[in-house]
């Protein structure tokens, strides 16, 4: 999976690494996959970890999904899904009263099923709420994505 974007004028010039660890918050073990495979391109050229990038520059980060294997789970019902908000890296729905967000058991149906039927991909559980709470949940839709919203959760950057 390959996602390119344009550094936008905001951003101060850095180095790849300080890119990659501080602006984009991506995990360690994420980062050393992109270097070691050389999966980091700026404006089309592999880049060393100390080069700078600059404004405007096209970053073209490429992830191998054989790094992240998916688990496989059941399928639930789609038509119990509310969704709230969805784009390429995640989803964010309504969670009903009386619903789990994800199984305790292997075969457990739970709103977690319910969100990757809807996607129609694997999804992840970023946070949960208790079963009798309801309210909006995150999941991440690949998880490349999941450590890095696990760590804006952290950094009180997005909230529950």
């Amino acid at each position: 999976m390959q996602f390119t974007f344009t550094l936008p004028a905001s951003i101060p010039q850095m180095t790849v690494k300080q890119l990659l660890e501080e602006q984009l918050l991506i995990p360690r073990k994420i980062r050393h996959f992109l270097r070691i495979k050389k999966h980091i391109l700026i404006n089309q050229e592999e880049v060393h970890w100390n080069e700078i990038v600059n404004p405007g520059d096209v970053c073209q980060l490429t992830f191998d999904e054989e790094d992240y294997p998916q688990k496989t789970i059941p399928w639930g019902n789609p038509d119990l899904v509310q969704e709230v908000y969805q784009d390429q890296h995640l989803i964010i729905v309504n969670k009903p009263e009386g619903m789990k967000t994800h199984g305790n058991q292997p075969n457990e149906i739970a709103l977690l099923n319910h969100v990757s039927t809807y996607v129609g991909q694997t999804c992840y559980v970023v946070h949960r709420l208790d079963m009798e709470t309801s309210g909006l949940v995150l999941f991440a839709k690949n998880p490349f994505i999941l450590p890095i919203l696990n760590r804006l959760l952290e950094k009180k950057e997005i909230s529950r």
